[in-house]
C-alpha cells in the first residue's frame, strides 16, 4: 500500500525530447522508466499552464473554471480582463479534497494558488504571484525559513524573453536550484501526505533557446552558442529527478508529469487583422502601431466577431444580450459561428501552403458550470506551429515579433507521465488524459473519488 504520493510537475516538458531525444542524456529518467508505467499525457484546450494545471489539479476540463487563459474577460466586457488567480477557482482541486480528509499536504509553485490560501499544510504559490514583496506562502511564516533555505526564493525569472540568454540561463538554473532545496529540504523535515511541487524553468527554457536547438526553426542561427541549452536544462532537471527519488521511501508513490509540452512556433497570426480584412471586425480608428485589442478603437456597432489571447485563438461572437454592445441575433449565432470556422480552417501560411489548423467549438471540448464564459470558436493555427494574436495595428496576416520579446516555442497538446508507485505495472503505458492523473492519485492514496471528477484512474 502507498504510504506518500509525491508530484513532481515539470511544466512544459516535452515528451518527443525526454523520452526519445535526450534520454540517454538523462540517466536518472531512463532508470526510473524501467520501472514506472509512463507515456503520453493528453492535455486540455488551451494547453496554457493555468488552464492545464488547474485541470489535473481538479480532475475536470476547462469549462468547470472560469478562466479562458491567462487573462479572462469579466462579465463579457471588451476591456476588462481579469488574471488568472486562486479567488477564482472553486476550492475543489486535489490538496482541498485531502485536506478535508486530514491529509497533510505541502504545494509548492502550482500556477493559479496565488493569493495562497488555507490547506492543511503549506501552499508556496507561482509565478502568478505579482512579485517577491507580496504575500506568496501559507501561513505567512514559512516565508522566513523558505527564504533561508533558499538564501533567497525566486518565483520566476523576469524579462526572460528580453534579457541576454547567458543570464537567461544562469538565472533559470539559480531559480531552481532554489525550489529544490526548499522542496528537498521539506521533504525530510515536514509530515505530508501529498506533496506536489512545480518547476517553471522547463516551460522558459522552450520559449527562450527552441531556435537555438532546432536548425529548422527560421531563427536559427548556424553559430549558436546556445544550441545545447535546453539538453543541458534537461540534464540540469534529471539531476534533480535523482535527487528527489533518492529521498523517497519504497512505500510512497512517485509521480513525474507535465501539463503539456512545447514545440517550435515560427510566428503569429493576427487573428484581427484577418477579421477586419474578412469584414467581421469594423475599426473607429486603425491603430498607428501594434496595439493590443483592448487598447484598440473599434467600432463595436459594426463588428461581429473578435479575437482574445495570444498563442491560442479565443474568438468571441458579438452577441446581443450577452456582449454589452452585441450586434448578432442569437437565431444567426451558429451560422455566422460555422461560416467563420470555416474561413479560418482555409488559412494557409506565408508561403501560401495549407496549415493544420484546428478550430473548436466551445461545446465540443468543455463542458460544465462555466461553459457560457469560453469562446466561442478556439483556434490551434497550424497545430500550433503558429501562434494567434490579439494585437491589431501590423497590417498584415502574420508577424513574428511577440508582445513582450523573443519567443521561439508554442505550448503543445501533449505532455508526458511517469509513474512509479507499488501495484502499477512498469513499461510504456497508453496515452491517457491530463485530468486521469488526479483520480490516480487519489487512488493511490486509497481516497474516495468525487463523484463529478471526469478523469479516470490510469491503472
Amino acid at each position: 500500500m502507498v504510504k506518500r504520493v509525491f508530484v513532481l510537475g515539470l511544466d512544459a516538458f516535452t515528451p518527443e525530447l525526454c523520452f526519445k531525444r535526450f534520454r540517454d542524456e538523462m540517466p536518472n529518467l531512463s532508470a526510473l522508466m524501467e520501472k514506472s508505467a509512463w507515456g503520453i499525457s493528453n492535455g486540455v484546450t488551451p494547453p496554457l499552464s493555468c488552464t492545464s494545471w488547474v485541470a489535473f489539479a481538479k480532475g475536470k476540463n476547462p469549462g468547470e473554471s472560469a478562466m479562458q487563459g491567462f487573462t479572462s474577460r469579466k462579465d463579457f466586457a471588451y476591456n476588462k480582463f481579469f488574471v488568472a488567480n486562486s479567488t477564482i477557482i472553486e476550492k475543489e482541486r486535489i490538496w482541498d479534497i485531502l485536506s478535508k480528509q486530514g491529509k497533510r499536504c505541502i504545494v509548492i509553485n502550482v500556477p493559479v494558488t496565488y493569493p495562497p490560501y488555507d490547506v492543511n499544510g503549506i501552499m508556496i504559490s507561482s509565478f502568478l504571484t505579482p512579485n517577491e514583496d507580496r504575500e506568496y506562502c501559507y501561513p505567512r511564516e514559512i516565508k522566513e525559513e523558505i527564504d533561508r533555505i533558499a538564501d533567497g526564493y525566486v518565483i520566476d525569472v523576469k524579462g526572460f524573453k528580453k534579457k541576454p540568454k547567458d543570464i537567461v540561463f544562469r538565472e533559470l538554473i539559480e531559480m531552481e536550484e532554489k525550489r529544490f532545496k526548499v522542496t528537498k529540504e521539506f521533504i525530510k523535515s515536514k509530515e505530508w501526505d501529498f506533496f506536489i511541487m512545480v518547476t517553471t524553468g522547463t516551460d522558459r527554457i522552450h520559449h527562450a533557446f527552441w531556435a537555438d536547438m532546432d536548425e529548422g526553426h527560421p531563427d536559427h542561427k548556424k553559430d549558436t552558442p546556445f544550441k545545447d541549452a535546453i539538453k543541458d536544462y534537461y540534464r540540469f532537471i534529471d539531476e534533480k529527478i535523482g535527487e528527489i527519488a533518492e529521498l523517497l521511501g519504497k512505500e510512497d508513490a512517485l509521480l513525474v508529469m507535465s501539463d503539456h509540452g512545447a514545440r517550435d512556433m515560427h510566428g503569429f497570426v493576427n487573428v484581427n487583422e484577418w477579421l477586419i480584412k474578412e469584414g467581421y471586425m469594423e475599426m473607429l480608428e486603425y491603430p498607428k502601431e501594434p496595439t493590443l485589442f483592448d487598447e484598440a478603437k473599434i467600432d463595436w456597432g459594426n463588428t461581429r466577431v473578435f479575437c482574445t489571447g495570444n498563442y491560442i485563438g479565443r474568438i468571441f461572437i458579438n452577441l446581443k444580450g450577452r456582449e454589452p454592445k452585441g450586434i448578432v441575433d442569437e437565431r444567426d449565432y451558429k451560422a455566422l459561428r460555422e461560416e467563420v470556422r470555416e474561413k479560418l480552417l482555409g488559412i494557409r501560411n506565408e508561403d501560401g501552403e495549407k496549415m493544420d489548423t484546428m478550430v473548436f467549438r466551445r461545446e465540443e471540448i468543455y463542458s460544465g458550470k462555466h461553459l457560457e464564459m469560453q469562446p466561442d470558436l478556439i483556434v490551434h493555427f497550424d497545430d500550433l506551429k503558429w501562434g494567434a494574436s490579439q494585437m491589431i495595428g501590423f497590417g498584415k496576416l502574420f508577424s513574428h515579433t511577440a508582445d513582450k520579446g523573443r519567443n521561439a516555442a508554442n505550448h503543445y497538446r501533449r505532455g508526458m507521465y511517469l509513474l512509479k508507485a507499488e501495484g502499477v505495472k512498469p513499461g510504456k503505458g497508453k496515452d491517457v488524459d491530463l485530468i486521469d492523473l488526479m483520480p490516480t492519485v487519489l487512488k493511490l492514496m486509497n481516497e474516495k473519488i468525487p463523484q463529478d471528477v471526469e478523469g479516470k484512474p490510469i491503472f
